[in-house]
């Protein structure tokens, strides 16, 4: 059992060390694509930030499969080297392996610690959401239903959006993705003329 976590941990150790260089390469991708086209609209660059995202992640998983499928006894001293410089290379890169490794239990719990920190706070935040959703609401008055509507037009949008008035927010939102309502502050409501709540939407 300890092999098997301390096999974990290296394998963690190591791809979190590999995933910075891997995640430097891809930044410095979709930096000199967005540098080269600056025309590129908005969705467009939504979506390869979120793929590269994604795709970095993939990565991290793939090299830590990799890393924890070699055998705890495969390193350095099973290769058999006859030239003594190549053999000095090979015991000074063990050497700094192994002082390397000696640091993967801290930063695998550090790591850990903070991934357990994160799926709180978005669950937290999740849970929120759902409540904002469910809270009191009410609804819109007609001449900003016309202006919605005409919005949701504009814009192509072929989901149902729902629109209502909120006592819980305090600026307009969008809750959603599947199902999308857009939250307004009641407190606002009376402060703003249609055209203005149409930029707003369109903002949105």
């Amino acid at each position: 059992m300890e092999a098997f976590l301390n096999n974990i941990v290296k394998a963690i150790g190591w791809s979190i060390i590999h995933s910075l260089w891997q995640g430097a390469i891809i930044y410095a991708i979709l930096f000199l694509t967005f540098l080269i086209w600056p025309r590129m609209t908005s969705r467009l660059k939504h979506n390869l930030a979120f793929g590269s995202l994604c795709f970095t992640f993939s990565i991290f998983c793939y090299t830590l499969l990799s890393l924890f499928e070699i055998p705890a006894t495969g390193n350095f001293k099973s290769i058999a080297i006859s030239q003594n410089d190549l053999k000095d290379l090979a015991v000074f890169s063990e050497t700094l392996n192994l002082k390397t490794e000696a640091y993967f239990p801290v930063v695998v719990s550090v790591y850990i610690v903070g991934i357990i920190f994160q799926l709180i706070v978005l669950l937290s935040g999740y849970i929120k959401i759902k409540q904002l959703k469910k809270a009191s609401r009410i609804g819109i008055p007609e001449n900003w239903r016309i202006v919605f509507d005409m919005t949701i037009f504009q814009l192509k949008i072929n989901k149902k959006v729902k629109f209502y008035l909120s006592e819980k927010v305090n600026v307009p939102l969008v809750i959603g993705f599947f199902k999308p309502v857009v939250l307004f502050p009641i407190s606002l409501a009376t402060q703003l003329d249609p055209k203005q709540v149409e930029a707003i939407l369109i903002h949105e």
